[in-house]
């Protein structure tokens, strides 16, 4: 599982760089795309923190 992630991340990482660097361009819609999925990413943050947050506070889960 971690070297899926792994991959996952290295690809990830290395379009990004294709695209900073300008060897691949990205449509207007591409780029909604992406403000998109950023601002979807940042929710599931700050839920995942408020739930750990939660739970921190019920000394039924705390074990």
């Amino acid at each position: 599982m971690s070297r899926i992630i792994g991959i996952v991340i290295i690809v990830v990482v290395a379009i990004a760089l294709l695209i900073w660097f300008g060897f691949m361009d990205i449509t207007p819609e591409g780029e909604r795309v992406i403000d998109e999925t950023q601002g979807g990413v940042g929710e599931v943050i700050e839920d995942a923190g408020t739930a750990i947050q939660d739970a921190g506070d019920d000394p039924e889960i705390v074990e």
